[in-house]
This record gives C-alpha cells, sequence and structure tokens, in this order.
C-alpha cells in the first residue's frame, strides 16, 4: 500500500489546518493522495491536527504548482463549490456558502498594489493590504491561493523593498555621486545648472553593513578570553599540599579555642565527639 513521506503530511496537514472544511475526503482527492480518507483521519488525530493555521508563502506557492496555477479542483467553501471568494456583505473570503457564479472581488490590478504597498510599506501585513483593497484578511489569503499573479505581486513586493534597502545601505556605505541641480544668477538671470556632486561614505552606514554582514569580524566590544596555558594549572602534588596546609590551621585555630574556653571555665566540646 501506498505511503506519504514525512514531508507530504507535513504538507497535507499544512493545507488541511489552513482551509475552513471539515472532514478529509476532500483533502484526498484534492491532493490526490495515494491514502483513504480513514489514513488521513488517523494521522490527524495521532499529531492533533487543528483548524486555524495558515499557509506559508512557501507553501502557498507549493501547493499551486500542484494544482496546475488554479488553486485547486475543489473550490474552499467544499466540494459542491459553494463559494468563489465572493460576497456582498464585505466578508470576501472561503466558508460562507454562497452560491456559484458571483463575481469575486479580485481585480488584475490588485497585484500592483499588492507588490507596491509591500514593497513602500515595510511594515504591510495581509490585514492592511485587506483593508486598502476593502476585503478582509481571509480572502487576501484566500486570493493568495487562488490566483498565483497575486502570490507572485506580494512576494515580489518584499523581496523588493528588502533588496532596495540593502542597494542603498550600501551605496550610503561605500559613497556615491549623484547628478544634482543647482540655481545661479548670471547677468541678472536665474539659471538652473546640472553639477555632478560626490557623496562620501557614510561612517554609521559602513559600521551598520559590516556588523550585520561579518559580525564574527565586526562588533562594538570584542570579548577577549585569556585561555590558561599548562603552565598556570596546578598539579595534585601542589593540591595536596595545600590541603595539608589548610587542615593544619584548622587544628591550630580549634586548640587556641578551647584552651580559651578552658580558661574562662567553658567546657567546649569538639566537633565530631558525641557524649
Amino acid at each position: 500500500m501506498a505511503k506519504l513521506t514525512a514531508d507530504e503530511w507535513q504538507y497535507a496537514r499544512a493545507v488541511w489546518e489552513a482551509d475552513e472544511r471539515e472532514g478529509y475526503a476532500w483533502l484526498v482527492k484534492e491532493l490526490d493522495l495515494p491514502v483513504s480518507d480513514s489514513a488521513v483521519r488517523k494521522k490527524a488525530k495521532s499529531q492533533q491536527w487543528e483548524k486555524g493555521a495558515e499557509l506559508s508563502d512557501e507553501l502557498l506557492a507549493e501547493k499551486l504548482q500542484k494544482d496546475g496555477g488554479n488553486g485547486g479542483s475543489i473550490p474552499p467553501g467544499g466540494s459542491d463549490g459553494s463559494d468563489d471568494g465572493s460576497t456582498d456583505d464585505g466578508d470576501d473570503g472561503p466558508g460562507t456558502g454562497l452560491v456559484v457564479g458571483r463575481p469575486s472581488k479580485y481585480r488584475h490590478e490588485y497585484n500592483e498594489v499588492a507588490r507596491r504597498m509591500f514593497l513602500l510599506w515595510k511594515d504591510c501585513t495581509d490585514e492592511k493590504l485587506g483593508e486598502v483593497l476593502g476585503v478582509c484578511e481571509r480572502t487576501i489569503h484566500y486570493w493568495k491561493q487562488q490566483y498565483p499573479e497575486f502570490l507572485q505581486s506580494v512576494r515580489k513586493g518584499k523581496e523588493l523593498a528588502d533588496a532596495e534597502v540593502a542597494n542603498g545601505m550600501y551605496t550610503r556605505a561605500v559613497g556615491y555621486d549623484a547628478d544634482t541641480e543647482t540655481v545661479v544668477v548670471v547677468d541678472g538671470k536665474i539659471i538652473i545648472q546640472n553639477v555632478k556632486r560626490h557623496f562620501p561614505p557614510d561612517v554609521n552606514a559602513a559600521k551598520f553593513w559590516l556588523m550585520n554582514r561579518q559580525p564574527e569580524h565586526w562588533r562594538m566590544k570584542r570579548e577577549v578570553l585569556d585561555m590558561p596555558d599548562e603552565s598556570d594549572l596546578v598539579s595534585d602534588d601542589e593540591l595536596d599540599a595545600l590541603y595539608e596546609e589548610s587542615y593544619a590551621k584548622s587544628e591550630a585555630a580549634a586548640e587556641r579555642i578551647l584552651g580559651r574556653g578552658e580558661r574562662l571555665g567553658v567546657t567546649i566540646d569538639k566537633v565530631g565527639e558525641v557524649d
């Protein structure tokens, strides 16, 4: 009987947990699993699968690739195609039980909106994107599953934003030349001249760049550990001598205390003596 690998089980679990549908028959059919729904139910019970998780962008891309780019042959609302990701009450996500044929709120131009938002807004999230587009966060997640181009726009926006910031930081760190405009007055006339200006390296930017790329070599404070060599180690004979010396001092101190007690008429039992 065919079996699933650990990675395949992990992928199946991620898809099931991110979907609102109950049961496992739809999962077996949609992912074309070589196991029965009862086998999936048994695995889910043993691993304690729970609803409510969201697929990562990587797993979403993998799902879209496996589904042939259409987000799956069965709509998230159920095997009867009860939801197409559209609504008339603002809740445009899966699982609303709406009839087939209702037009989706998704528009192709939303791809560029998503790309620019994640590119220009470093704190952008699916929830904030949904607020701009007038839908809920669940709908944004649904669109990323259903429309590969929308998912790619989100991912490209994030990647380009990081790349632009990194490039800007590097440029400031090494210095750069830029064309600037300056205003001069010649014979009473205002003239705008193009001037190439050199911006020297920014020490703070260079420091930040190196500390993040090579932290083992560039730190604000490097700790120097003095490692002892064999000459600093105490031999066993020296340790025994130290022990004997310490023991002798302790015995002498005890005798002095006993002598003082006898002179004062106080009887002091030695440690270890039992009546």
